[in-house]
């Protein structure tokens, strides 16, 4: 199988950081109770959503842990509904752009739907 590489993980964590900070997420602090994500964000439909990119350039696979604070308030989206993880997973083989742009509109997805009244 395809491993990413270090050049395209460095593209990858670049432009994911970009598209969270474009969407209004916060590096998470210590005291934060999900410390194992980076990213945060406090939505006004769904509570805390949170992001880890991960930067294994060993892997064949580019993936983004998510996980929202309050999985009840998740119907909208296929995410786990009792843990509130949230992920993505794109096998190398489809390339960083791919793997970028599958990121955004996750993203893009959470944004949407906050904006809209309950």
């Amino acid at each position: 199988m395809s491993k990413i590489g270090k050049a395209n993980m460095k593209i990858f964590l670049n432009k994911t950081e970009r598209i969270l900070l474009n969407y209004q997420f916060q590096r998470t602090l210590d005291s934060d109770k999900f410390r194992s994500y980076e990213w945060v964000k406090q939505t006004k439909n769904f509570g805390k959503v949170y992001f880890r990119p991960d930067n294994d350039s060993d892997s064949s696979i580019y993936s983004v842990f998510g996980m929202f604070e309050q999985p009840e308030l998740t119907k909208d989206f296929e995410c786990n509904h009792n843990s509130g993880k949230y992920n993505l997973h794109i096998p190398a083989v489809m390339g960083v752009t791919e793997a970028v742009a599958s990121f955004e509109r996750m993203v893009m997805l959470i944004a949407t739907l906050d904006a809209r009244d309950k």
